[in-house]
Parts: structure tokens; sequence; C-alpha cells
């Protein structure tokens, strides 16, 4: 009778040391968004605007720690001043994590220890052309009872915390931001050519992406907007919706506000719409920049 009851005593304890392991496993993995979003929304046009792509992985890092450095990359990025999402835009990030094989430094039995050194490659490009604007490279030191938990435990030291990590954004930030105004003339031209071939959504969505920080480009880019989307709709707006919005929608923090005013407002629905139906991966994608 003792020993049924110390085997059932067992289960039991078994059983709430599983539930605890689900909860904890479920807890660990889940990020909140701080930032990043796979979608494109109309509040963060204005901004300055990431595409942070799938990453690239060698085959031994496990797809749990590789979405968790995906989404703190966002998030470090978000910190750094950017609108990080999935879709596509006219600055990527294209990131290559890997792990190569170190030594196993084994204490003995329960005691074993593996140690690991990971590198994140991030690499900021130019959509239009494809050229590299910067390249960085973190090196992740961890360790673990095994060579996944010391990857997840190395990926996980990528937080917005640290200041030298929050500094890499913000050097992209600026990047962005200098070549924009660098090459805005032939943005430029690349809309007018977008306008002559018909992609007016195309043209407006490229426009609208330009950050109001930006203010010489952003300038000229609002100003062939609005008469971009004068001549699409007139005097009259698609819907009351829109008048709406223009009416009472506050802006955010910083932001232009003739962002959200008619017809301006009726742009960015148009842009984050035609942004949002061609991100990478999609079986209509084509190269939008």
């Amino acid at each position: 009778m003792a020993d049924e009851r110390f085997g059932e005593c067992a289960m039991q304890v078994r059983r709430v040391l599983i539930a605890a392991l689900v909860i904890a496993s479920s807890v660990t993995v889940t990020l909140p968004a701080q930032g990043y979003r796979d979608d494109m929304r109309p509040n963060i046009l204005g901004g300055v605007v990431l595409s942070v792509a799938p990453l690239r992985q060698s085959h031994d890092i496990p797809t749990v720690a590789a979405r968790i450095v995906r989404e703190r990359i966002g998030q470090l990025f978000a910190a750094g001043g950017f609108e990080a999402i999935g879709a596509e835009t006219p600055y990527n990030l294209q990131t290559i994590v890997t792990a190569p094989p170190t030594r196993e430094d084994t204490a003995s039995g329960i005691n074993r220890s593996v140690a690991v050194v990971t590198e994140v490659n991030m690499q900021l490009t130019y959509a239009h052309n494809g050229m590299v604007i910067k390249e960085w490279t973190l090196t992740l030191p961890g360790t673990g009872r095994d060579r996944v938990e010391a990857i997840d435990n190395a990926f996980r030291a990528l937080r917005t915390n640290i200041s030298r990590y929050v500094d890499i954004a913000r050097e992209a930030r600026d990047l962005v931001l200098r070549h924009v105004e660098s090459t805005c003339d032939e943005m430029h031209t690349r809309v007018s050519a977008h306008i002559a071939a018909g992609r007016t959504e195309q043209a407006i969505a490229q426009l609208l992406l330009v950050p109001d920080e930006a203010r010489r480009c952003h300038a000229s880019s609002l100003a062939d907007a609005a008469t971009l989307l004068q001549a699409k709709f007139g005097d009259t707006p698609p819907n009351d919706d829109v008048l709406k919005k223009a009416r009472g929608q506050a802006t955010a923090p910083g932001r232009d506000p003739a962002r959200h005013e008619w017809p301006l407002l009726a742009g960015a629905e148009m842009a984050t719409k035609f942004v949002n139906e061609h991100k990478r991966g999609s079986e209509r994608g084509e190269r939008i920049w």
C-alpha cells in the first residue's frame, strides 16, 4: 500500500514538473513586439522604415533560437529609431547566423558543459540595386548542458538594453537618412518611370516611404505624392471613412501632420496595401523598388 501511494505521489510530481516545463518553455520563446511587425501599417509612414528579412542560418541553429534572433534584431533596430517590419521596403537588413564547431568542455556526468561562440552577420542593403551600405558582425558566446542550449543562451544575450548593440542600429539609421538624401533625385526619376508606365500605386508607395527626417527629399516627395493623389481622386474622397480619419485622427509625435490630411491619408492606405501585397515570399511578389 505504501508503495502504491509512493508511486501515485511520484506520478503527480512528474505531471506537475511536465506542466511547469511546458509553461516555462512557452514563456522563454514568446517575445513582445516592441516596435517590430510582420506587416506594414499606415502610421509608420514618415518613419525610418527597415525591412528585416528572414534569417539565413547554418543547419545546426535550432529553429526556436533563430526565431528569437530575428525578433530581437527587429526589436534592437526599433530601439535604435527604426520602424522594423517584415514587409519589403527600400532598405533591407539581411542576417546570417552561424555557430562554428567548438571544443566541448566536458567535466563529468551531470556537470557536463558545452561552450559555443555564435556569430550574427548583419548587412544593410539598398533594395533598388542591392548595394551594401554597411556590414556588422556580432560575436555572442554561450554555454549550456549541450550544444543546442549553449546556442540558445548565446542568442538570448542579444538584448536592447545593451548600448553597444543599440548604437549599431542608430548608426544604421543615420546611414539610411544620409542615403535617402543623396539618392533623392534618382528616386524621383524612378517614380516618373512608374507614373509613365501607369504604376501609380508603386509610385505613391515609394514617395510616402521617404522619412520625415530626410527633410529635403521628404518635402519634394510629399509635394509630388499630393499632386499624384489629387490627379487620381480629384476633389472627391474615395469614401466617407477617409474624410472622418482626416478630420479626427491624431498624428504621431514628431510626424508630419500632412500625412494625415486628405488626400494623403488615402495615399498612405494605398501605399501600405501595395507594400503588403508585394512583400517578400508573395506569389505575386516582384521587385517593387
